[in-house]
């Protein structure tokens, strides 16, 4: 295998997001419908929202990055959906099947020989790899928020016993909530040292052929 067929077929591994981490596609089909528009207490976003910030990104970011003539959303209300629910029952699947059609596309480009992933892209001074390193990084950090909305749905709505919000805050208090992607729902709270008290935010600093996009 040559160094160009090894770094296209890894691209490929990274955009599937399977490897060391929950794939995509079965996070998204492990979301009940009555869960996908609820936003957990002490998160921005739900399960609808994350999902159609990541497909319109990645649609918007491989535009972007082939067609010299593109207009992008606006920012940054074009790039998250009106409403925390979806505004029908079909919303979900469709959203779904247009981010798994624009990443084949993405996979498409990159498994033909032909595109020199090396080459400046129309906009800007980056090149197309970069690009591609890019929707993969976006789509990773947002599928991690999007398993944890749906543990933290399940733990609120499946257990007989509910956490009022008042009485932990992620990343801000000396509590922290545990997870896994491939354990079950988290059921404990672990202490912090008072040292390490010290308070985060979600949110994320995207910089490629654009100038800045914080999403």
């Amino acid at each position: 295998m040559t160094n160009d067929n090894a770094l296209r077929e890894n691209l490929v591994n990274l955009l599937n997001s399977g490897d060391a981490h929950q794939d995509f596609d079965s996070a998204v089909d492990e979301i009940p419908a009555a869960l996908r528009g609820k936003r957990p207490a002490g998160m921005p976003h739900s399960a609808w929202e994350l999902l159609e910030h990541v497909r319109i990104a990645q649609a918007d970011i491989l535009d972007y990055s082939r067609k010299a003539v593109h207009v992008s959303p606006e920012f940054p209300d074009g790039y998250w959906p009106p409403s925390p629910e979806p505004p029908n029952d079909a919303a979900w699947d469709e959203s779904v099947a247009k981010f798994r059609a624009t990443r084949a596309a993405i996979i498409a480009l990159v498994n033909d020989e032909s595109t020199d992933l090396f080459a400046k892209i129309p906009h800007g001074t980056a090149i197309l790899l970069a690009q591609i390193l890019l929707i993969a990084d976006h789509n990773t950090y947002h599928l991690g928020q999007l398993v944890l909305v749906r543990r933290m749905l399940f733990t609120l709505h499946s257990s007989p016993f509910t956490l009022h919000p008042s009485l932990f805050t992620l990343h801000s208090s000396p509590f922290t909530l545990h997870t896994s992607f491939h354990s079950p729902p988290p059921s404990r709270l672990r202490r912090l040292p008072e040292s390490q008290h010290r308070p985060q935010r979600l949110g994320g600093v995207l910089r490629g052929g654009r100038s800045q996009l914080v999403l």
